[in-house]
């Protein structure tokens, strides 16, 4: 089993590549809004909206210093983000690996 470090690492990697255009994303495609946080340094948590409002609320309630993304289930594409870009690329290789 890989440690949390080797995984972090991983999804790094993996956010960067997509998001730059090195690998290809995987929508969900569906209705949906997903955002994913990566908290204390600790645990990444996901949560998935069924309107835009309700994302955006759910959005502004976090920690000003919490990373996160906030991700549109029909196209895979960040609508919304904050951050460190480190941490957001580790949010979005956590959503679509």
């Amino acid at each position: 089993m890989a440690s949390d470090e080797a995984k972090t690492t991983s999804q790094t990697v993996s956010g960067y590549a997509i998001r730059t255009g090195l690998a290809q994303k995987m929508a969900p495609g569906d209705k949906m809004f997903y955002i994913v946080s990566y908290e204390d340094k600790k645990m990444n948590k996901m949560n998935s909206y069924k309107t835009r409002p309700k994302a955006n609320l759910a959005f502004g309630k976090f920690k000003k210093d919490t990373p996160r993304i906030m991700i549109s289930g029909e196209t895979g594409d960040i609508v919304q983000a904050t951050g460190d870009q480190n941490w957001r690329d580790q949010c979005l290789g956590m959503f679509l690996t």
